[in-house]
């Protein structure tokens, strides 16, 4: 692997932070419905925000700002983990309807 593909592969955030913002940006599909909309929210492209959240790329520190600013939730809680939204199950983390 050459060095500019191992930076390209690099991410600021731990393995476990990437993960806990991949589930917030599925919660947030399972809300909307479309990846394009949750992509023009987060103002990334729809392969970007799918390649972040199927794990073909790292999930940035920029989309982890952007999606904690999104949900209205502090980036450490968002990070940490202790980020729920009202409205998601307790024991399978998936959205409830309204």
């Amino acid at each position: 692997m050459t060095i500019a593909r191992k930076l390209q592969n690099a991410s600021d955030l731990n393995t476990e932070g990437q993960q806990r913002v991949r589930a917030a940006i599925r919660h947030l599909h399972a809300r909307v419905g479309d990846w394009m909309l949750v992509a023009k929210s987060l103002r990334f492209a729809r392969s970007t925000v799918t390649d972040m959240v199927y794990g073909r790329t790292p999930v940035s520190a920029s989309m982890a700002f952007r999606v904690a600013r999104f949900l209205a939730a502090p980036i450490d809680d968002l990070l940490a983990g202790r980020f729920t939204p009202p409205s998601t199950c307790p024991y399978c983390k998936q959205p409830v309807p309204d």
